[in-house]
């Protein structure tokens, strides 16, 4: 009794730790945001998991769809957000304590297969009660059945969710599989797995080893299509039937993730069996992430000099090393505009109103100036860039790989746009948005290194740039209009006036 109570007890710090962390919000809103283009418009340019003819958007349909979305594709975003927790104990130096304490490897491996499933399960119940506000939305059935709405999660998602998380802990049980080629094989397997169940259409009755169970529902479908363009008429379906037999076949898949999990505990040779954490050059990009949080602490000479002569910085960086770091510092500093922005692609692909799609369109816009513009002022207030050039030795490849990252971020945050440009074969918008993103990002260097930029100057300068851009509604008409080269020379000038600045700043820096 002793040993489920500590079982369920990690369990439950563990779960509680994920669902604090970013990584919960992000994989969660993904996973809607996915899940409601299973029931996107019937003009939408993009379904998934559709066929010609959709069943009217009530309560057993839709949890149908969630369903087959959950077995067919979420498994593969969720073994990546749950795997690696053995080594984060690791990094965390939890081992001592679990190594001191009376907890088995086995015990410890139970607890970390139930975090990993209830993890799962939290995530994909978010989804089917989000599933149920948007059958409201669509307005077909505004009658909710609880029962249909949750009944195929219940007897085919979890079993599988059961047996994703049993694999994971196998995966990370092997030493060989903990990298990336244990990446590669899952994903092998996983499609390997689901082609299995989707040609298990005439084997229902049979007691077999589909672990996604999809095929038994190919029927109610009227077949499997991905990236269909158009739904072509309706049908009615007021209850998906359970046979018992197929309940026989979920239960075996139950079982065939206990045996796994017995397995992983056989293989499994203790968290010391893990190579130690090492400390990397990239350490000092967490410490600029720490001076970059306060709002208020400017560094001193004494604490640059100190920060300098630190062993650990004395690092050269590459010019990807560095984009890449400066990303992670931008979303990180940027948390609630990276929430903002997801939650806004979904707005983009579920809401095909016009006047939503606008608003959406230039507030997206927005955010993502704000993005960068802050924290390039935000580096020259506190003095970080002058720690960036002694250890970097201020070049072309750090203004540069700056304003690539700060592009980069852009075209993450708009993502929901230029996908939605590319699905709809609008590739003449794709560079009107490519050369907005160009000027903001300039714009943001400038002013944020020339005039420490406070958020009412970044708004305001945000709509000078952008306003122009928005006299006409027809891309084209802009595209050859003449004045539009006048205002791209401007931003190249700007960006010109930018690195001087820079330049000098850092130079007659008395350090």
């Amino acid at each position: 009794m002793n040993k489920i109570n500590q079982i369920l007890t990690l369990t439950r710090l563990e779960v509680l730790q994920f669902l604090r962390s970013k990584k919960f919000v992000y994989i969660t809103l993904l996973t809607i945001f996915f899940g409601m283009l299973t029931i996107a418009p019937d003009d939408s340019p993009i379904h998934i998991l559709n066929s010609h003819k959709r069943g009217i958007y009530n309560s057993a349909w839709i949890g149908l769809k969630m369903a087959l979305f959950i077995n067919s594709f979420f498994y593969l975003i969720a073994f990546f957000f749950i795997r690696n927790t053995i080594y984060q104990d690791k990094i965390n130096n939890l081992d001592v304590f679990i190594s001191s304490s009376s907890i088995g490897k086995g015990s410890y491996l139970v607890y970390k297969q139930l975090s990993k499933f209830f993890i799962m399960f939290i995530i994909t119940f978010i989804l089917i009660i989000s599933a149920g506000f948007m059958q409201l939305y669509r307005g077909e059935d505004l009658n909710i059945n609880v029962i249909n709405l949750f009944k195929v999660w219940f007897f085919t998602s979890l079993p599988a969710l059961f047996f994703i998380a049993s694999l994971s802990v196998l995966f990370e049980s092997v030493k060989f599989l903990r990298n990336i080629f244990g990446g590669i094989v899952f994903i092998i397997l996983g499609h390997y797995l689901l082609y299995y169940s989707l040609i298990q259409v005439n084997n229902v009755n049979i007691i077999n080893m589909d672990v996604f169970g999809v095929g038994y529902f190919i029927d109610y479908m009227g077949g499997f299509i991905l990236l269909t363009n158009r739904v072509h008429g309706t049908f009615l379906i007021d209850n998906v039937v359970i046979e018992p037999c197929y309940m026989y076949s979920r239960l075996f898949i139950i079982f065939l993730g206990i045996i796994i999990l017995t397995i992983s505990i056989f293989l499994f040779k203790g968290i010391k069996d893990f190579k130690p954490y090492k400390k990397k050059k990239f350490d000092f990009f967490k410490n600029k992430m720490t001076l970059l949080r306060d709002r208020d602490y400017v560094l001193k000479d004494y604490d640059i000099k100190k920060f300098i002569n630190d062993q650990e910085t004395k690092y050269k960086f590459n010019f990807f090393q560095l984009v890449s770091k400066e990303i992670n510092i931008i979303i990180n500093n940027k948390y609630a505009l990276t929430v903002l922005n997801l939650i806004f692609i979904f707005f983009i692909f579920i809401f095909q109103k016009s006047e939503t799609y606008f608003f959406v369109y230039n507030f997206s816009f927005f955010l993502s100036y704000l993005y960068v513009s802050n924290i390039i002022s935000k580096e020259y207030k506190t003095r970080v860039q002058n720690i960036t050039f002694y250890i970097n030795n201020f070049s072309n490849k750090q203004f540069f790989g700056s304003i690539l990252a700060g592009f980069i971020v852009l075209n993450l945050s708009l993502s929901g746009i230029i996908i939605k440009s590319l699905l709809e074969a609008k590739y003449i918008e794709i560079i009107y948005i490519m050369i907005i993103e160009f000027m903001i990002i300039i714009t943001a260097y400038f002013f944020g290194l020339t005039f420490k930029s406070t958020n009412i100057l970044d708004i305001i300068v945000f709509f000078l740039a952008y306003s122009a851009f928005q006299q006409k509604t027809e891309i084209i008409y802009i595209l050859e209009n003449n004045n539009f080269i006048y205002y791209l020379l401007f931003t190249i000038i700007l960006m010109f006036i930018s690195y001087l600045i820079r330049s000098l700043q850092i130079r007659y820096f008395k350090g």
